[in-house]
């Protein structure tokens, strides 16, 4: 194989109540060159033992680390899970409850040798609940720049989960890696947007990952008061880090669809802050709009 198509699977664990399901997905792939990195953040105890069942299976680097450092920060468990890779080219971060369809890798590197001198691809994506059932498809473009997926993402046109990008790896650098948001709320989100400055980004076809909304991801967990308070300074955070890599300036419309969103998320969220930090995230839409 050619080198510049060598592929890395990247799981940051945790918990293991699903993980069984993801790694039985990931073994059926038609396609089974890449190599599956599965960084432990020091999770239920009965990982390893599942991780091993797969083994003779898929090529597997498995670490256990002894620091829980996604309690603290998300996106620095996903940077030392990148750091367990070796030199593959492309990088491919999932998780420890979803699944992707039989084809994915194969159609992976087909979008690639049509797209030699592109960066970053996307599969479909459903988003599923425990039970099985479907209650969102998320269908891309052919292609989409950096315009194009902030108004699909800011104006909920499509859903964007992490899991369905592969991307090259050389984007960790020119863009400086996924930000350290709080529990990496839109941190994924901002990543591509600053990636696809670079790249535009191409759909896989044929093909798609499954999402799982469960009460175990913090998309599905209820809001607490620290949970909401957290997600609406990332959200401005996000706001901001548009706004200073001057990707407003790429179409007139961004701004002002960016503080609706940022208006969306807050009614969605306000119950749980007090009037003291609605004040505050008040003020920040009126830092944005300057």
């Amino acid at each position: 194989m050619s080198e510049n198509n060598q592929l890395a699977i990247i799981i940051p664990a945790y918990k293991a109540e699903y993980l069984r399901l993801t790694l039985a997905s990931i073994s059926k792939q038609t396609d089974k060159d890449f190599h599956l990195y599965i960084g432990d953040d020091a999770g239920d105890d009965s990982i390893p033992g599942i991780v091993d069942s797969f083994s003779e299976n898929l090529k597997i680097s498995y670490r256990r680390f002894e620091e829980n450092l996604g309690h603290q920060s998300l996106v620095l468990h996903w940077n030392r899970c990148f750091g367990m890779a070796g030199d593959e080219t492309w990088l491919w971060l999932f998780s420890d409850d979803d699944l992707m369809s039989d084809r994915c890798v194969e159609n992976f590197r087909k979008a690639l040798g049509k797209n030699k001198s592109s960066r970053i691809f996307k599969h479909d994506s459903a988003k599923f609940i425990n039970a099985g059932e479907v209650v969102k498809e998320n269908i891309g473009t052919e292609s989409m720049d950096t315009i194009q997926f902030l108004k699909s993402k800011l104006t909920y046109a499509t859903e964007s989960y992490v899991v369905e990008y592969v991307f090259h790896r050389d984007l960790l650098i020119l863009t400086g890696g996924f930000r350290d948001l709080p529990l990496a709320w839109c941190a994924d989100d901002l990543f591509w947007a600053l990636a696809s400055q670079y790249s535009p980004i191409i759909k896989i076809r044929d093909s798609k990952v499954f999402w799982r909304f469960s009460g175990h991801n913090i998309s599905g967990r209820p809001n607490s008061c620290v949970t909401s308070r957290k997600k609406m300074y990332a959200c401005y955070l996000f706001v901001k880090a548009l706004k200073a890599a001057g990707i407003f300036t790429l179409d007139p419309q961004l701004k002002r669809m960016a503080v609706s969103w940022y208006f969306a998320q807050f009614r969605h969220l306000k119950a749980g802050l007090n009037p003291i930090e609605r004040s505050f995230c008040m003020a920040r839409v009126c830092r944005m709009l300057i």
